[in-house]
């Protein structure tokens, strides 16, 4: 009997195939193609790929997008609460019942074709937008690029965050290999954006071959600090072949590369934007698990950062902030990730570690994670049997002027709001 609800649905499609991630487009594209004839998904398609800073740079494109007066569709994951929170249309999580028929349409569609939980969400995010109508659709890459779902569609532009070690299983053991994975999002000829001061050669080496005109941050766009009192943040960069200026911007606590990155983009699918529209768009972007403020008394943030180059960025975030003591971690992480390569990041930023396992079948175990930790940096290690022990604990550890910090994995986040750890002051999203 075929589901009904979206509950079942997902219980279902993540019953349907054996393998959680199976590279390769061509099963995918056969269902795509009878689910959406050939049409276009929307008159501007843009690709997100990258390590991190993929959630973060899409919204603030769809940000720039909505303020231009496009319709638009964006495509995201993973979910930390709710499934509709991975396709959103103008600014708004779908709806179960949006969702239910799509789920159909699509198991409808591939017959007796195996898809994997990711692709058969996938291609429900694409029936949706199409459906809609959209100026605009935004898709953000769940694995690599090159063979990654989302990769079926050919963008008009492409974005490209960061390069850095994770997934090496599936995409390579160097930069160099991973670049040329999250490259295969590129089309001959479309503008590529990349938010990294010195992205692998392998990348640019497959934009200058298919002959992709390439923004790069601090080479081809930038922020500055105006000099003045207010430290407000300069925006400059191109559209086509004119130099851009937009003054005013105020710093949102997101990674400024990744706003800049989006603004560029914006300038290069030519959004109508008056300078206001630009700066009170980016300052109102929000994504929520992000380097999210929860409480104040005492203060906690809330991080999905879980590898060594979302460590790295985490480090540097947080010695902008002003100094509270003592400031600790709560922390935990899934099997498969490099946890001594993420606490050494974090050397000397905590004065203690919390630790827990997570409550998921792919989580590390705690004597290891545990030994992980303790090996790989000098801080005093605290073991706990929950995140709600962790957090009982790290409070009363720091009191009301200190700071605790809970990260590692969208699952941290996704326990902390679920069962309502946030505390009654919890922050804005940020």
């Amino acid at each position: 009997m075929e589901p009904r609800r979206l509950s079942d649905w997902l219980d279902y499609v993540s019953q349907l195939h054996t393998q959680v991630i199976e590279m390769g487009l061509d099963r995918v594209n056969d269902v795509f193609r009878r689910l959406c004839r050939n049409a276009r998904l929307a008159k501007t398609v843009v690709t997100l790929a990258g390590t991190n800073g993929k959630g973060s740079t899409l919204a603030a494109v769809e940000a720039l997008a909505l303020a231009a007066g496009k319709t638009v569709g964006a495509y995201t994951s993973p979910h930390i609460l709710r499934f509709n929170e991975r396709v959103r249309i103008n600014g708004v999580d779908v709806s179960d019942e949006a969702l239910e028929a799509a789920f159909a349409a699509v198991e409808t569609a591939r017959g007796q074709t195996a898809l994997t939980y990711f692709e058969f969400t996938t291609l429900v995010g694409f029936y949706l937008f199409q459906q809609a109508r959209l100026d605009v659709v935004l898709l953000e890459v769940g694995l690599g690029g090159r063979l990654d779902a989302v990769n079926i569609v050919d963008p008009d532009l492409a974005v490209i965050t960061s390069v850095d070690l994770d997934h090496q299983e599936w995409l390579g053991d160097s930069r160099e290999d991973i670049g040329r994975e999250k490259a295969g999002i590129l089309r001959p000829g479309i503008p590529l954006v990349i938010a990294e001061e010195a992205p692998p050669t392998s990348v640019v080496d497959v934009a200058g071959k298919l002959g992709c005109a390439t923004s790069i941050w601090r080479q081809d766009f930038t922020f500055e600090r105006s000099g003045d009192a207010s430290q407000a943040l300069q925006w400059r960069g191109r559209r086509k072949h004119t130099e851009m200026v937009i003054d005013g911007l105020s710093d949102n606590g997101l990674p400024m590369a990744n706003m800049a990155a989006a603004i560029q983009a914006a300038m290069l699918l030519n959004f109508s934007l008056s300078e206001a529209q630009i700066v009170a768009a980016i300052a109102g972007v929000k994504v929520q698990g992000r380097f999210q403020l929860l409480r104040r008394n005492p203060e906690m943030y809330a991080d999905v950062g879980h590898n060594p180059h979302a460590a790295r960025y985490l480090k540097q975030w947080l010695a902008g902030l002003p100094v509270k003591k003592p400031q600790v971690a709560v922390f935990s992480a899934l099997k498969d990730k490099d946890v001594a390569g993420i606490v050494k990041e974090l050397t000397g930023v905590f004065d203690r570690w919390f630790v827990f396992p997570l409550n998921v079948d792919r989580a590390m175990p705690l004597a290891q994670l545990a030994e992980l930790v303790q090996q790989n940096q000098p801080a005093p290690l605290q073991t706990c049997d929950s995140l709600s022990e962790c957090l009982a604990q790290a409070t009363s550890e720091v009191g009301a002027d200190g700071r605790i910090v809970a990260f590692g994995s969208f699952f941290t986040v996704a326990e902390i709001f679920q069962n309502g750890m946030m505390g009654a002051d919890e922050g804005d999203g940020r």
